[in-house]
């Protein structure tokens, strides 16, 4: 590094120093040489590059700026002093906000997420339901089919026993009327 040279940040794509010239808008990168725009800050908790005008991480949803407890401007979650009234900003005076909204934006995700899984379970319970009925109307068909084939085959023994008995009956009637002459 020359010493007209000042390190910015560090590259999110190869972790090695990104290097600009005082008063250039652009930064190279000393260990992948890819050219970076300097007028954006690195997300504080997984280092990707972030425009100015980003409210949240595009990677992890980090809040990026914060306000100022004295005038109400927009900083950058990384500044020390407020840009328009320069007075400190105390990290300690935002922890609790920051605290506070990733509860409440963890507990919305999960709240959508139960939607959408139940929504997901209904529909799939009813796709179930409707398979289910569909193998109980294929089951009952068939028991129906079964019953009224073993109905017919009852009906054709039953048939073929009385003829069976008349034919006997028939014979012995006849053997009987021979045996009397």
């Amino acid at each position: 590094m020359t010493e007209s040279h000042v390190p910015d940040f560090v590259c999110p794509t190869c972790q090695q120093a990104v290097e600009r010239e005082p008063g250039s808008e652009h930064g190279i990168c000393a260990g992948c040489s890819q050219s970076w725009p300097l007028t954006g800050h690195l997300c504080a908790v997984c280092g990707t590059y972030q425009h100015e005008e980003s409210a949240v991480c595009s990677g992890c949803g980090y809040a990026l700026s914060r306000i100022c407890p004295a005038c109400r401007a927009r900083n950058w979650t990384g500044d020390d002093l407020c840009r328009k009234c320069h007075q400190p900003l105390s990290l300690l005076d935002i922890l609790p906000q920051t605290n506070a909204r990733a509860t409440a934006s963890r507990l919305n995700e999960q709240m959508k997420e139960a939607t959408r899984s139940k929504v997901a379970e209904a529909r799939d319970s009813a796709r179930r339901m409707k398979e289910l009925e569909a193998i109980e109307d294929q089951r009952l068909a068939s028991l129906q089919a079964y019953q009224q084939q073993k109905a017919n085959r009852e009906r054709r023994m039953l048939l073929t026993a009385v003829v069976l008995a008349l034919v006997v009956l028939m014979a012995l009637l006849l053997y009987g009327l021979l045996v009397t002459v």
